[in-house]
């Protein structure tokens, strides 16, 4: 089940870093954004998430291995 978890969570990353991407290239091609601290926030918000979910990936990585380590 983690593993369709973590597929999920990686798809509605993904929508978020292209709504980012998407707005640095309008602004890298000289479009003049606003930008409010709402979406600084939500900047920081998305960053924070993505390490996390690359720490939680890790972490039952290491938990699959020390499951299978003691069921021998």
């Amino acid at each position: 089940e983690i593993d369709s978890l973590i597929d999920k969570a990686n798809e509605a990353i993904g929508k978020a870093h292209e709504v980012q991407t998407s707005m640095l290239q309008k602004e890298a091609s000289g479009e003049k954004l606003e930008v409010s601290v709402l979406f600084v926030h939500s900047q920081d918000h998305l960053m924070t998430t993505i390490s996390e979910k690359n720490m939680i990936c890790e972490i039952i990585e290491l938990r699959k291995l020390v499951n299978s380590l003691m069921n021998k």
